[in-house]
């Protein structure tokens, strides 16, 4: 992946920076070029990051020029899974904060129909309380299976930056769902963060 060319005209600019190791490349790349840059980092993964480079932890307090943040899978309609990672609410608040939204992805992220090649589920933030809920009314209906995520490294469910669990939800991989009434459907489910 050649960036460097193309983002020398953010010189001076307030960035946010995803979680995803594009998005690593990315900032690292403009970091190389000694650029005056403020970058607002989220998630423990871009903690480390900025340890090792110019980052800052996140509260939101300006609108940011521009946020760089990868994807999971993409379709050429511009439909796309994120969050695989699990930082969903952080994500979607930084780039709403953003005057632009890049998304870095590399061809193995390209597919014709979103659930062809990502088969890990669609992860949803849920609030804690309604995650049964969410997950029975997801699964009622439009079908699939609805997990809760479980952490590896301890017991009981994998817990988010903001304190929620995280359903993946395993869809019929159909290029004839409309992606963008599901999004509005999912989203007025009581107890769903961010999908």
């Amino acid at each position: 992946m050649n960036i460097g060319q193309h983002y020398f005209y953010l010189k001076h600019a307030r960035r946010g920076k995803g979680e995803a190791s594009c998005s690593d490349d990315c900032c690292g790349r403009v970091v190389e070029g000694r650029l005056f840059i403020f970058f607002i980092s989220w998630g423990g993964t871009t903690v480390v990051y900025a340890v090792k480079r110019i980052c800052t932890q996140c509260f939101i307090t300006f609108i940011l020029d521009v946020t760089f943040d990868g994807v999971d899978e993409m379709t050429p309609d511009f439909n796309s899974i994120k969050g695989g990672g699990g930082c969903l609410l952080q994500e979607k608040i930084v780039g709403y904060n953003a005057k632009s939204f890049v998304v870095i992805a590399d061809e193995s992220k390209r597919a014709s129909y979103l659930g062809e090649k990502w088969k890990r589920g669609l992860p949803i933030e849920v609030v804690p309380m309604a995650s049964t809920t969410v997950k029975n009314e997801i699964e009622r209906r439009f079908g699939g299976v609805a997990k809760l995520r479980m952490a590896v490294s301890k017991m009981g469910p994998v817990v988010t930056d903001n304190g929620n669990f995280l359903l993946d939800w395993q869809f019929d991989a159909d290029p004839s769902i409309n992606w963008r009434q599901m999004d509005i459907d999912l989203h007025l489910i009581p107890g769903t963060e961010i999908c």
